[in-house]
């Protein structure tokens, strides 16, 4: 059963009420030691340092399921030649590796017992709440009743969604109130633009959403019973029966039964009806054939054939037909599914295919909300909207909720506001916080409103790179102003206390006049929004590069297309994320997302190009790529085997500039900030023979050049 997940405590409850508070457990579960977690926990008893056992364990890759995954890593074999305590700690680590370290609380599980739990199993209390000491498998062989509560996010989806839409349009909505036909849905679904939609965001399920168009609820139940291992290979079928509006049968009597799944044998419940129709089974008897093919019992199976084909012979069919008709069923019990269950998913399916077909902006807000915490989930879900068209606005202190909100551009259409939750590290208190503070000139009348104990600098400082404090001055003045506002505050804050006012509070003076500091350059702006963000709101690396990207790009990453396939392309992008495994050679490779303005595609980097270009695989770097094109049939997209790496601002150009003192340079990178580019600039002062550089880099062109000439500084470039 599954429950919105801020409400499932309410099922729980309701279920203890109902049959007793000692009739009533949650179930535990044994986590059990990881390869990372046995090598911070062993190496930190070996003596190791923190820094030392981070990043042995970040050479592991997430996939290390087995020890010989891990002694086959080449970074920790040179590492455990060199130190002997590394070499005892895969000693150690082979026999901890896989033993249970800790114990939880099943996400989903509640057993309920006729007599007092304690009567059947032992227990334990926690935080109040009874915990089984046996496990769900020890627990089911003990005979127990387990009912699986779960929390389904995609309720909390739909939840939130009608609250947007509420506040956009006025227009109160449930479920009650989605139709059951709606065109622009199944256009979506058959357009297979399902990122985010229930149990239909896979590869997989877009290329048959495709294939299949769906043009009713039903064609969405059955593709969800359908798409599993085994009962998949029947999908081209029903896909073909579809199309031509008509399917053979074994028997005429079948077709009735077979109709509503073009004549594909999907659901449990149609074995039932063939029993009846067929040989005149009553319910009860059928439901016996039902149960034994959903719990795939073969000696059940094998002795109802003995009834089964002589019923339907007695019936009037030819006793081939039966038997062929009985053969359907015993393969079908390989993948039978319930109706019951698909329907109900497919209510999900739809209703959240509605949703994002006609509440796009209001749908979309709701999914990076729910997502808020999970950074991959939160960078799909803002991907998909870009390539939808859909507006994110940045972060503000201002205009943000704590939430992803909705709001309407001048053009009247909407967009999506960034939620000051949603910015790594902020919180929801301090978001809520600042969503129901007045709006506030300064940045230190926000300081001085929110009650100090309730933030750090780590928040605020996470909130001037989002951009969320933009209104109140530029970034690199904020930030270096941040540590003094923050004192000031608490100052203040002592003060009240005590009973004292400062002049602040009094009106007699104006907020701090905060000293100048030059912004941090485009590319260290880009790489911060995009770490707190997980997406750089304010542009993309390539900008600043673009004209040395130019001449070797033919075309961007959204125009590959499978006219491509097999040829050789260099593709200018960032990754994003980057996944490193381990062959079965024991030799590291990668899986990256390369990234640029206009799209993502999954570059694949084998062995030898990752041991050649290892230095220039870093995460939000600009590099031009080169490799063949690959293209994914089951995904629809295409995918880059990569040949070499290499970074775009190779051998860049530096700019010397030559000044007279730090007020001159304070002045100049002031000038040179409206100019990012790539090019670093250095200050020369031949007065005390330092160089230094500057917290800008430049473009370099006519623009730049006229700046510095009407500035009058010599400079030379190199």
């Amino acid at each position: 059963m599954d429950f919105e997940p801020e409400r499932r405590h309410e099922v729980i409850q309701y279920v203890q009420e109902k049959y007793g508070h000692d009739h009533v457990a949650q179930i535990i579960t044994f986590g059990t030691l990881g390869a990372k977690s046995v090598f911070r926990d062993v190496g930190r008893t070996l003596g190791l340092s923190f820094s030392e056992t981070d990043y042995l364990s970040k050479e592991i890759p997430k996939d290390a399921d087995k020890w010989y995954k891990v002694l086959d890593l080449p970074a920790i074999a040179e590492k455990a030649q060199e130190d002997d305590r590394v070499k005892q700690l895969l000693e150690i680590g082979e026999i901890l590796f896989e033993l249970p370290r800790h114990t939880s609380v099943h996400a989903a599980g509640v057993v309920i017992g006729r007599q007092p739990l304690q009567t059947y199993v032992p227990l334990k209390e926690e935080d109040g709440v009874m915990i089984t000491m046996w496990d769900m498998g020890e627990l089911e062989t003990a005979g127990l009743l387990k009912m699986d509560f779960l929390g389904l996010k995609t309720l909390s989806v739909e939840k939130k969604t009608f609250e947007n839409i509420e506040k956009t349009t006025g227009i109160k909505m449930s479920h009650a109130d989605i139709p059951t036909f709606d065109q622009k849905t199944f256009e979506l679904l058959s357009e297979a633009k399902s990122g985010s939609v229930f149990q239909v965001e896979s590869g997989g399920m877009k290329r048959y959403l495709k294939e299949m168009k769906p043009s009713c609820f039903e064609d969405i139940v059955a593709l969800l019973a359908l798409y599993r291992p085994g009962p998949m290979e029947n999908i081209p079928t029903y896909i073909e029966n579809k199309r031509n509006g008509d399917f053979e049968v074994l028997h005429p009597l079948m077709k009735p039964i077979l109709q509503s799944t073009n004549g594909v044998l999907v659901y449990q419940e149609q074995i039932q009806r063939l029993a009846q129709v067929l040989c005149g089974y009553s319910l009860g008897e059928a439901d016996v054939l039902r149960r034994a093919v959903g719990k795939k019992k073969k000696e059940i199976i094998a002795k109802e054939r003995d009834k089964f084909v002589p019923r339907a012979v007695a019936n009037g069919i030819d006793q081939k037909v039966a038997d062929d008709v009985y053969d359907l069923i015993v393969k079908f019990a390989n993948y039978g599914f319930n109706k019951s269950h698909a329907a109900a998913y497919g209510v999900i399916t739809w209703d959240t295919a509605y949703l994002k077909a006609n509440f796009l902006e209001e749908f979309m807000a709701a999914n990076l909300t729910v997502a808020i915490g999970e950074a991959e989930k939160m960078s799909m879900i803002l991907s998909d909207c870009k390539r939808l068209g859909v507006t994110i606005l940045p972060p503000s202190l201002k205009s943000s909720k704590a939430d992803f909100s909705v709001e309407f551009l001048p053009t009247g259409e909407k967009a999506i506001r960034y939620g000051l939750n949603g910015i790594r590290n902020v919180g929801k208190s301090l978001a809520e916080a600042i969503e129901e503070a007045p709006d506030f000139a300064t940045l230190e009348e926000y300081l001085l409103h929110i009650p100090t104990h309730t933030y750090n600098s780590k928040q605020w400082q996470h909130l001037i790179w989002a951009g969320a404090c933009d209104e109140l001055g530029s970034r690199g003045t904020l930030l270096a102003s941040l540590d003094g506002l923050l004192l000031l505050a608490k100052e203040r804050e002592e003060l009240k206390k005590r009973g004292q006012l400062s002049f602040f509070d009094l009106g007699i003076i104006p907020p701090m006049e905060l000293p100048f500091a030059a912004d941090p350059s485009k590319m260290t702006i880009l790489k911060e929004e995009k770490r707190v963000l997980e997406v750089a709101l304010s542009g993309h690396p390539l900008e600043a590069c673009r004209d040395l990207v130019e001449p070797h790009v033919q075309f961007s990453i959204s125009e590959l297309d499978e006219s491509v396939k097999g040829q050789f392309q260099t593709l200018a992008g960032v990754f994003g994320d980057i996944k490193k495994i381990v062959t079965k050679k024991g030799n590291p490779m990668a899986f990256a997302s390369l990234e640029d303005e206009t799209s993502d595609v999954e570059a694949v980097i084998f062995p030898k190009v990752y041991e050649e270009a290892k230095a220039n695989i870093k995460p939000f770097v600009p590099i031009l790529v080169r490799g063949k094109v690959e293209w994914d049939e089951k995904e629809e997209r295409a995918k880059l085997l990569v040949d070499s790496i290499r970074p775009v601002l190779e051998g860049r150009q530096v700019l010397y500039i030559q000044v007279q003192n730090k007020n001159h340079q304070k002045t100049l990178t002031h000038t040179l900030s409206s100019q990012n580019g790539i090019t670093e600039v250095m200050f020369v002062n031949p007065a005390t023979r330092s160089i230094e550089k500057a917290d800008v880099s430049v473009r370099m062109n006519k623009n730049t050049l006229n700046l510095l000439q009407q500035e009058t500084y010599e400079f030379i470039s190199h």
